[in-house]
């Protein structure tokens, strides 16, 4: 089993119950965080003392930071100490339940394993440590098995967020233009907009806007 484990999580009560669920599979250093920028440094010091953490146990979203450097949210953590230490084992504990968002966790920091909170979450996360140490694959969130949100990327949220505004798919063209978003054409905005239509079975732009937010995807 484990024997290094760090969490990060920012509400004491699901922080500690983390760390005593965790205890019980006999992992004899288990560290706990409740500000993501205190992670890096413990991280650090772990692997300049070659005592490296084996496994992170993250939430998604920190409702406060501490002033000055260092990473503000879950996925900024992720990104940090994938750059650290690639090969630590990384699970997310998360109330996040976009698809598309969960998606690309796996595929932009290659995480170990996803367990949405929520009723009996915390034996399921009890679950993904154990397969997580013996190599098993952890078993995905039902979420995912919706096909048609796993379609939208960031792109298409950008856009969404632009048409939510109020912009004309030739303004949104513009607004990515200056901001240096690729690609940046008039036909790419309309070929991702009549994607998104079909994706969501939407019959106009105003109508993906409010399933868009609908889904949370804005």
């Amino acid at each position: 089993m484990f024997k290094k484990v760090l969490i990060a999580e920012d509400i004491d009560t699901i922080n500690f119950g983390v760390a005593q669920i965790i205890a019980e599979l006999q992992i004899p250093e288990i560290t706990t965080v409740q500000f993501c920028q205190d992670a890096i440094p413990k991280i650090r010091k772990a692997q300049a003392e070659n005592d490296p953490f084996e496994l992170l146990i993250t939430d998604l979203s920190f409702v406060a930071a501490r002033p000055g450097e260092g990473p503000k949210s879950g996925e900024e953590l992720i990104s940090a100490v994938r750059q650290i230490q690639p090969s630590i084992k990384i699970i997310v504990y998360s109330i996040e339940g976009r698809p598309f968002k969960i998606k690309s966790l796996f595929e932009k920091y290659h995480i170990d394993g996803f367990i949405m909170k929520g009723m009996e979450s915390i034996p399921e996360l009890k679950k993904a440590v154990l397969a997580s140490y013996e190599n098993q694959p952890i078993p995905l969130p039902g979420i995912l098995g919706n096909k048609q949100l796993l379609s939208i990327t960031d792109y298409d949220i950008a856009i969404l967020k632009l048409l939510a505004e109020g912009l004309t798919q030739d303004e949104i063209a513009v607004n990515f233009r200056k901001s240096g978003v690729v690609p940046s054409s008039k036909s790419s905005v309309e070929k991702h907009i009549s994607a998104m239509r079909d994706h969501l079975r939407a019959s106009n732009n105003v109508q993906v806007v409010a399933i868009a937010k609908d889904f949370g995807l804005i």
